[in-house]
């Protein structure tokens, strides 16, 4: 977390070849308010279907989160319209992700 209450992700590689690069984090946000806990990547398909429990026997079902994953286009590789995901050899990649929430009284 950052002095502001960010979460911030510095991505950094580098390759002694040519190689794909497409580095993403899963981070996943409990929208209930309740019982946090790991809810793992079956959100990633808007599968929670109360069929995982969490801590305090709290019961994940649709919508309870939702998971931002920065990243370039993962089909890059294959279409040649699509920006280059390819590092090179003497290249640095390097990428950022800063996930910023606030609330606001209504």
């Amino acid at each position: 977390m950052t002095h502001d209450n960010a979460s911030r992700i510095d991505y950094r590689a580098n390759a002694d070849a040519s190689t794909v690069v497409n580095l993403t984090n899963h981070s996943y946000f409990n929208l209930s308010g309740e019982g946090s806990g790991d809810i793992i990547t079956v959100l990633r398909r808007n599968l929670l279907d109360a069929t995982i429990t969490g801590k305090g026997g709290k019961v994940y079902v649709k919508h309870y989160g939702f998971c931002l994953e920065t990243q370039h286009f993962p089909d890059s590789p294959n279409q040649p319209s699509f920006p280059s995901t390819v590092l090179r050899p003497g290249e640095e990649y390097q990428e950022t992700t800063v996930h910023r929430f606030s609330t606001q009284e209504l």
